[in-house]
């Protein structure tokens, strides 16, 4: 089964790179791309094809920009991981952006083999979900049914309760995969943060990046001698 992608930039230079770096898998069927060139039109393909496993978007665009669009995409419940491409000096909004939702991201110009790993990391952990998801609902659907069969059939009483006690350990079982599926979403996250504090750190000296990360501005200070 292909696994399906969106990609949301004004630039049409994005979608030629996207296009020509996975042409192979779209040829083998591996992929499925779509393109929107700003939110709205994002969010008007995520209701057209709730398939979609992952979204990499663009912060600044016309219409709706990318944050905006991951507070729609959260808020409307899609099921993808969504991952954001900006420029190196865009660390704010690309901070903002992971303390609202985004999965990862990757820094514009775009880098093919940090674009193809965080892809293939993307649509790996959103297999996981959707698997589990479906693992839950198919077990609650069976839960269900065996309720159900309890109450029409009192003689099969005893093999329903049993088959209820079953289903409850697998529930358990799931919930414990759910719940470190959750840690380690956890400590894939507090990763990220310390990757986007690292770039900061790169670039600024420490006492300007912390900051910029607890007020967003740095104020200006006063030197009455320099150097330049």
């Amino acid at each position: 089964m292909p696994h399906h992608i969106l990609v949301v930039d004004d630039e049409p230079d994005v979608e030629l790179l996207f296009t020509q770096k996975f042409r192979n898998e779209v040829k083998n069927g591996d992929y499925i791309f779509y393109f929107a060139h700003n939110g709205a039109e994002a969010l008007v393909k995520l209701e057209e094809a709730p398939e979609i496993d992952v979204v990499f978007t663009d912060i600044n665009m016309p219409e709706m920009d990318g944050l905006t669009l991951l507070a729609k995409i959260k808020e409307r419940g899609f099921v993808c991981k969504t991952n954001v491409v900006s420029a190196y000096g865009d660390l704010r909004n690309i901070r903002h952006a992971m303390n609202n939702g985004a999965y990862d991201f990757v820094i514009k110009p775009i880098e093919l083999v940090d674009l193809d790993a965080t892809l293939k990391k993307s649509l790996n952990e959103n297999d996981v979900i959707k698997e589990g998801m479906k693992a839950r609902k198919d077990l609650e659907a069976a839960i269900k049914q065996r309720e159900q069969a309890l109450v029409e059939k009192a003689e099969d009483q005893q093999l329903a309760l049993v088959r209820l006690i079953e289903n409850e350990r697998i529930m358990i079982q799931q919930n414990e995969v759910l719940e470190k599926k959750v840690e380690e979403r956890t400590q894939e996250l507090n990763d990220s943060k310390k990757k986007t504090d690292d770039l900061l750190l790169s670039i600024l000296p420490k006492e300007i990046a912390e900051e910029l990360k607890q007020f967003g501005k740095v104020a200006p200070k006063h030197f009455d001698e320099v150097t330049v």
